[in-house]
């Protein structure tokens, strides 16, 4: 049956699946959410749902912006169901459907940039919220600046000028959001006194979501804010500070599936749960996280040894479903945010430095990923996989890393300089210290001569 608001009632009338609580007609919205995908959907809207069954808190729903072309589909997919979705949650042992309600539109920076800045510029709308990929923010995660080179960047930096609504980032709209809030009267014009503007009157509360921890959230929202903190499907707190949870999540969430993915697909795995039961990569997994356990410093209310269990239960879950090939996508990006600040010198905030075994298993999944940027180029000696290495430098297509994987591939074992420049071209020069390079020569040479399983062994304590 089409799940519609006609055929609600009778979707949920035996219960199996809930419907919303409150009267999708009265809500209004207050928030605008920049990217409508999976994990908006699957975690933040429940928050929302939750809040909006609350009295006096019909105010808070949700317009959605999708900036990708992409996005028609779940745009026209929404419409035609009345703009609610069904989520459903699977545990090992459990499951429950629930039908979420709180979108209201749905707009697409590909056919109406215009209206989209209309309903940022609005008056009724108090928060806008963004759920983009790493490289959505289009940051050069080495230098820590804004990739002006890019396509993007530098078209919507061209129509900020111009006073031109035809924008592709998320930065974009924000920044000709704020020309117009700060104008009153419309204007689009971009002046130097922006900046300053956006700094004295713009809050930007900065958030962790994650089914699996509480969802945090700095609580700094000048035009108010819905009442998150009384959901009841998940926990959600506020604090000063979200960067210490946030780093929980980053170096052991994020990186644990950065761990998992490279080796994994060396070794021929394709689904996360199917690698996890493989006791090769199950137990470097807890050598890994023990590793970059130590750059995480102590969280509130979180303990570290109950997160990392908490972790692999999930990644273990069959009903999940998670690919290897998806996990691999993006490394450039991914590895930089949450795997690279554990390799900096002062990453641990508190007691001894990282020891060469701890350096080993952070950086053995940087070494696997530069087996795979080499892919069929690689001079493999006769105790090499046979198996074909599948190509997963789609990260990649410009060459940037590359040429110096390449490079460090052909000098693993011999030359650190080369393992220092693919370091420093991917990661930035705080990442490719001496210590860090010379263990990414080592672990190339056993790869080049070797097998990914040789290297599992070496770091996990084998001869």
């Amino acid at each position: 049956m089409k799940l519609c608001s006609a055929n609600l009632e009778k979707i949920c009338e035996t219960g199996a699946v809930k419907a919303p609580k409150y009267d999708r007609s009265k809500v209004q919205p207050g928030i605008v959410h920049i990217g409508v995908g999976n994990f908006h959907r699957a975690h933040q809207c429940v928050f929302v749902e939750d809040t909006l069954e609350l009295p006096g808190q019909e105010s808070w729903a949700y317009r959605g912006v999708g900036l990708m072309p992409g996005d028609v589909k779940m745009r026209d997919i929404l419409k035609e169901q009345d703009m609610m979705y069904a989520l459903w949650q699977r545990g090992t042992d459990t499951e429950e459907v629930r039908v979420i309600g709180c979108h209201q539109e749905f707009y697409l920076a590909t056919e109406d940039s215009e209206a989209i800045l209309d309903l940022l510029s609005a008056a009724e709308t108090k928060i806008v919220t963004l759920t983009v990929t790493e490289k959505g923010y289009f940051v050069n995660f080495a230098t820590g600046k804004l990739d002006t080179a890019s396509p993007a960047v530098a078209s919507d930096i061209e129509a900020l000028k111009a006073g031109k609504a035809t924008l592709k980032t998320a930065a974009g709209f924000l920044v000709a959001t704020a020309a117009r809030r700060r104008s009153g009267a419309g204007t689009r014009a971009v002046d130097k006194e922006l900046a300053t503007w956006i700094s004295e009157n713009v809050s930007f509360p900065n958030s962790m979501v994650d089914r699996i921890t509480p969802a945090t959230t700095e609580d700094k929202f000048p035009c108010g804010r819905a009442a998150w903190d009384k959901s009841t499907s998940g926990k959600c707190i506020f604090v000063e500070d979200v960067l210490p949870y946030e780093l929980m999540k980053l170096r052991l969430l994020n990186g644990v599936h950065q761990a998992l993915s490279y080796p994994a697909a060396l070794l021929g795995h394709a689904l996360v749960h199917e690698a996890l039961a493989d006791a090769r990569i199950s137990g470097f997994l807890k050598v890994y996280m023990a590793a970059a356990g130590r750059t995480v410093p102590p969280v509130e209310g979180l303990g570290k040894e109950e997160w990392c269990r908490t972790v692999l239960d999930r990644f273990g879950n069959p009903a999940v479903r998670d690919t290897i090939f998806r996990l691999n996508e993006d490394a450039t990006n991914r590895m930089a945010v949450s795997l690279a600040p554990c390799l900096e010198e002062d990453a641990v905030p508190d007691g001894p430095p990282l020891s060469r075994i701890e350096i080993e298993a952070l950086v053995l999944p940087v070494s696997c990923w530069v087996r795979q940027l080499v892919g069929a180029d690689a001079k493999l000696a006769e105790k090499s996989p046979k198996a074909e290495i599948p190509a997963l430098n789609r990260d990649d297509k410009s060459g940037v890393v590359t040429g110096p994987a390449l490079a460090a591939w052909a000098a693993a074992g011999s030359a650190q300089e080369a393992a220092a420049s693919f370091l420093e071209t991917a990661f930035g020069a705080k990442a490719a210290r001496p210590e860090v390079t010379k263990v990414l020569a080592d672990q190339l040479q056993i790869l080049k001569e070797k097998d990914v399983e040789a290297l599992l062994h070496t770091v996990c304590g084998g001869a």
